[in-house]
């Protein structure tokens, strides 16, 4: 941060009255300032901190007082402003069969879609296997810049895919924790659950979809998906459509039971010829031969023989 006293004709600071007079109200102390710098005129001090966490804790209280004194008595410029919330994000995927949708519903767990995601192409219109999109990441008061930033790498299933945009804090590509490389990793992760603290073959928590964030189910069985389901998902949907049915009427049987008995009563009650003539049918004729039919000539052998 650069500060420029406005009044030049005014008394000049010195080194420990600017650090108490205008970093310790913030309640950082000194050891935490990485260099303090004081121009040859005296009127323009230059400040830096140990961490950006730190830059930022102080601006944030440099926004509330910068009304009052001593800290209206100073131009001040810096190399860094609150982040923005909007961002230009790349994801790229090494299977090209995840559909659009499902890389639209992954961006939108962290941010509000502006524009895309819309597929990366070369100067000859073929497909990279990169999507690009602008989003406005959602609020977190426990995020780096208070921002709900995406993680550098994650998993569709079984398939990788990495996001990169200007601003991404740097963050472990096993626990998502900032501060240290994934081979360095203290922690133990689980994939199943998505938690610390023990093995993906050990874990006897609850299934998390690394798609849209909901427990009980995985990214092939999502429905927020647009991927082909497996024949397993399809298998495991008719299951759960079967235990929801409606159960059939216990009485249904017995109903069923009662009508027929009371059709064999009736049936009963019939006189035994009428129900024998009934189940006999219409009496069949008599093909007895009678003779040839008179209005019919005979034929004969001899009428078939071909003329000679």
């Amino acid at each position: 941060m650069r500060w420029e006293v406005k009044d030049k004709a005014g008394p000049k600071l010195d080194r420990d009255l600017f650090l108490d007079k205008v970093i310790k109200p913030a309640g950082i102390p000194g050891e935490e300032v990485l260099s303090w710098q004081a121009s040859a005129s005296g009127w323009i001090f230059l400040l830096s901190f140990i961490t950006h966490t730190l830059y930022r804790k102080y601006w944030e209280f440099f926004q509330g007082k910068k009304g009052e004194k001593p800290f209206n008595s100073f131009n001040i410029s810096t190399g860094w402003e609150p982040a923005s919330t909007e961002k230009r994000i790349t994801v790229e995927m090494t299977n090209p069969h995840i559909p659009d949708r499902d890389i639209a519903s992954l961006l939108q767990r962290y941010g509000t879609n502006a524009n895309g995601p819309n597929k990366v192409r070369d100067k000859r219109g073929i497909w990279n296997t990169t999507w690009q999109a602008i989003i406005n990441l959602h609020k977190d008061p426990a995020g780096r810049d208070r921002l709900r930033h995406p993680p550098a790498s994650f998993y569709l299933g079984a398939d990788e895919g990495k996001i990169r945009y200007p601003g991404q804090p740097f963050t472990c590509r096993k626990c998502q924790a900032m501060g240290h490389k994934g081979m360095d990793c203290p922690e133990k992760y689980c994939r199943i659950c998505r938690q610390t603290g023990h093995e993906t073959s050990r874990c006897t928590g609850k299934k998390v979809c690394n798609l849209c964030g909901g427990e009980g189910h995985t990214y092939y069985q999502c429905p927020k998906s647009d991927r082909p389901r497996t024949y397993a998902a399809a298998a495991a949907e008719t299951l759960a459509q079967k235990t929801t049915r409606p159960k059939l009427d216990p009485t249904a049987n017995a109903k069923v039971n009662a009508l027929m008995k009371a059709l064999r009563e009736e049936a009963q009650k019939i006189p035994e010829p009428t129900r024998r003539s009934n189940l006999k049918g219409p009496a069949p004729q008599d093909h007895k031969s009678s003779g040839p039919d008179p209005e019919v000539e005979p034929t004969t052998v001899t009428d078939l023989a071909p003329p000679t």
